[in-house]
């Protein structure tokens, strides 16, 4: 069904949607200082129109926002987002009329509608260099890269962009982003009266470019605080080559921990990020910084059904010095191991002190490399073994077949709380830099120094850093 919001202020023009629109839901947000509307005697229309006042703030962009937070559990199958002037921005309503029905019809996820600025111009796309719109309205040249970088939102060195909000959204394209990024959004709106209009120029890329890496260093903190189920599984270039096991002979037979490819792995690479993304709430996946590495993923499931986050959402990046994420992390940290629910990390046994970090009940060991293809069913079945409650906290820091362990063990315990953290704490727990970092492992420790145990340098340790320097991955 289609639900067509109308932001109303002022202008009577937007009631012509309604009678090329017979057989949709009306929801009206009026925003006006009068009842004009609330008089108006729609009751000759066939549509269900639901009136709504709200407070005149943050222009059309607070209007949307709020019907998809107070909707997101139940927007219809397709939303069109308008304001009240159709007469100053839709040129031809026949035209409107069959493209919003051809775009339901062809199902596309998203349409964003030329536009005119006012009755009888023509319509204009507006070009967007580097971030600059170039434009008087915008109280800054970064306006649109701030933004951005506020809520990962990816930025192209140039796009186009519609002249108006004036967008149709299949409902999978709004859910691929978390209700707390359109809350978080939404009180960024009403942070500045230019904030509206900024947003009306990145629609776009909210909904249509190729994919936003979610920052979700707070959301997990959350969730993992309020017990409620959450999974993070990063699927990065070894994940990649291995799902294409045969088809990448340049790139070698083992990724770069030196767990080899095989055919096996590339089946449970393959099964399980589709297992993931199709059958469990709340999922983020770690994007690779490649294109044609999420390229490739976005083949195996319905794209909108993929949410992506940060890569480094648990490991300290370079990127993070000098900004609050350190602190963030910290708190990421911090929350799994306060938490009260059943902890379990399989790692390597060169992780050992990440045991007494997280405070976790079991540590199971896995051997440094090619574990999959040799020991599967035996780790699988020692991890469940030690799982006595319905949700467990299940870390994973052992390679490419993690994702096909939390897979596998989601089938079994859905309200699990699973974090992939991967080489995040290669360095913090052994003293050997295993990704190439810029900082030291004293800054590291300092970052952490608050969390750690009292023991953390205890002596006992020497023997894990002279065998990570043989055993792990070398820079």
């Amino acid at each position: 069904m289609l639900e067509i919001i109308i932001s109303y202020y002022n202008n009577f023009e937007f009631i012509k949607i309604i009678d090329v629109f017979p057989d949709a839901k009306i929801t009206i947000y009026d925003k006006s200082d009068n009842d004009e509307l609330k008089n108006y005697n729609f009751s000759n229309y066939n549509n269900i129109v639901e009136i709504k006042k709200i407070e005149n703030i943050g222009r059309e962009s607070e209007t949307f926002l709020r019907h998809i937070i107070e909707n997101y559990e139940n927007l219809n199958d397709y939303t069109l987002f308008i304001q009240d002037d159709i007469d100053n921005h839709i040129p031809d309503l026949t035209i409107f009329k069959n493209i919003t029905l051809e775009s339901i019809n062809e199902e596309k996820k998203f349409h964003h509608y030329k536009s005119t600025w006012r009755k009888g111009w023509d319509t204009y796309s507006r070009p967007v260099y580097n971030g600059n719109a170039c434009l008087p309205d915008f109280f800054s040249s970064n306006a649109i890269p701030d933004v951005c970088n506020r809520f990962s939102i990816s930025l192209p060195n140039y796009y186009i962009t519609e002249t108006c909000a004036f967008m149709l959204l299949n409902k999978n394209r709004i859910l691929r982003k978390s209700k707390d990024f359109y809350i978080s959004l939404k009180n960024w709106v009403l942070e500045d009266k230019n904030n509206g209009f900024i947003l009306e120029h990145i629609w776009c890329l909210i909904f249509n470019y190729n994919l936003t890496k979610e920052n979700i260093v707070e959301k997990i903190t959350e969730d993992i605080k309020n017990n409620k189920p959450i999974c993070y599984a990063k699927y990065g270039d070894g994940e990649y080559i291995c799902a294409n096991y045969g088809k990448m002979p340049e790139c070698g037979n083992a990724n770069c921990d030196n767990d080899p490819y095989t055919e096996k792995k590339q089946k449970g690479i393959i099964e399980s990020f589709q297992y993931i993304v199709n059958n469990m709430d709340n999922t983020y996946i770690g994007a690779w910084e490649s294109e044609n590495v999420t390229n490739y993923w976005r083949t195996l499931v319905d794209e909108d059904k993929i949410k992506w986050a940060q890569y480094h959402t648990f490991i300290i990046g370079d990127e993070d010095f000098g900004t609050d994420q350190l602190q963030k992390k910290v708190e990421m940290y911090k929350a799994i191991q306060q938490s009260s629910l059943k902890k379990i990390i399989v790692c390597n046994s060169l992780l050992l002190k990440a045991k007494d970090l997280f405070k976790t009940d079991s540590i199971i060991n896995v051997p440094f490399n090619n574990w999959f293809d040799s020991k599967y069913e035996e780790i699988l079945n020692k991890v469940k073994n030690v799982i006595t409650d319905e949700q467990p906290i299940i870390i994973t820091a052992c390679g490419m077949a993690a994702k096909i362990l939390i897979s596998d063990l989601a089938k079994l315990y859905p309200k699990g709380i699973f974090l992939d953290i991967g080489s995040a704490l290669d360095y913090l727990c052994t003293k050997h830099d295993t990704r190439g970092r810029k900082y030291s492992y004293n800054d590291l420790y300092n970052i952490f120094k608050d969390i750690l145990p009292d023991n953390w340098h205890h002596p006992s340790y020497e023997k894990i850093y002279l065998h990570a320097k043989i055993y792990l991955r070398n820079m």
